[in-house]
């Protein structure tokens, strides 16, 4: 039996005051959300009103776009697409809409986590189970690195909240899969 692919969703003209927990909310009843992301200007950090929502499976995600799509959400008219009829250079066919996206856009929320130490077999969905019991895990990363398709020993997980971000810390220092992992406030670094 074939696994079914994740297939991420483009999401627009919601309200700006709409956070990651409210979209979670409205795409659960559609089947297993794997991340949601909201889009937000770098500078002021601010919403800018649409997002990204990978679904579990096609089936999951054609049905949140028969649902959703045209809705009026705070008095707007939300706009669900997939997110590879996004992408003007993309061909529009069954096999590009069960692939997965090619372009990651990485819109995390503002409560993460980074989780080092991590062994080489690492899964994002490994991660989200680990961390789950303390509140919603809006986005698992583990990073790859790019020479040998190998996972790096590092992660970044976003939660719904800060208080979810702040029980989380707590697995500093303790065992995941035979490693001690570390586990800190996910911070960007910036170039000065």
């Amino acid at each position: 039996m074939k696994k079914p692919r994740p297939c991420e969703l483009y999401v627009c003209n919601i309200p700006r005051s709409y956070d990651i927990a409210q979209l979670l909310e409205m795409f659960q009843p559609f089947g297993t959300v794997i991340s949601v992301e909201v889009s937000r200007n770098p500078q002021t950090g601010e919403s800018r009103g649409s997002g990204f929502v990978t679904m579990g499976s096609i089936n999951s995600a054609k049905n949140a776009i028969a649902s959703l799509d045209m809705k009026e959400v705070g008095g707007r008219e939300m706009r669900v697409r997939y997110s590879v009829e996004m992408n003007p250079g993309a061909r529009r066919n069954s096999a590009a809409l069960n692939s997965t996206p090619k372009k990651i856009l990485m819109y995390e929320s503002q409560y993460k986590v980074y989780v080092g130490n991590l062994p080489w077999s690492t899964q994002p969905d490994d991660l989200r189970d680990h961390f789950s019991s303390f509140g919603t895990v809006v986005s698992a990363r583990v990073l790859h690195d790019r020479k040998t398709g190998k996972n790096r020993v590092f992660a970044f997980l976003s939660f719904a909240s800060l208080e979810e971000r702040d029980a989380a810390l707590s697995l500093n220092g303790t065992e995941y899969e035979g490693r001690k992992i570390i586990v800190r406030e996910g911070i960007e670094r910036t170039e000065s």
